[in-house]
């Protein structure tokens, strides 16, 4: 799902920071993200308008700098995607 969000969010013109554990990073880089952080790197200062993380439910980043942290579960639903491209 992780490579789906990322070229979701690039396609509605969005700059992606891709977190995840380090084995991924060429792979979501090849999916459109700008920049990548290894999942154990220290989160930079840099603002965030918004954040996805694709973790596996129950095991969801702890709350950091006061962001809010919500989990939601999804669903899959292959024609959606077909309707955004």
């Amino acid at each position: 799902m992780a490579a789906h969000t990322v070229e979701l969010a690039r396609h509605r013109g969005l700059k992606v920071t891709a977190l995840a554990s380090a084995h991924g990073e060429q792979f979501l880089c090849s999916r459109g993200a700008d920049h990548f952080l290894p999942r154990d790197a220290a989160l930079p200062s840099t603002a965030f308008v918004g954040i996805v993380d694709t973790a596996v439910p129950g095991q969801e980043s702890a709350p950091k700098r006061g962001i809010r942290v919500d989990a939601l579960d999804v669903r899959a639903d292959g024609a959606q995607p077909a309707e955004l491209s």
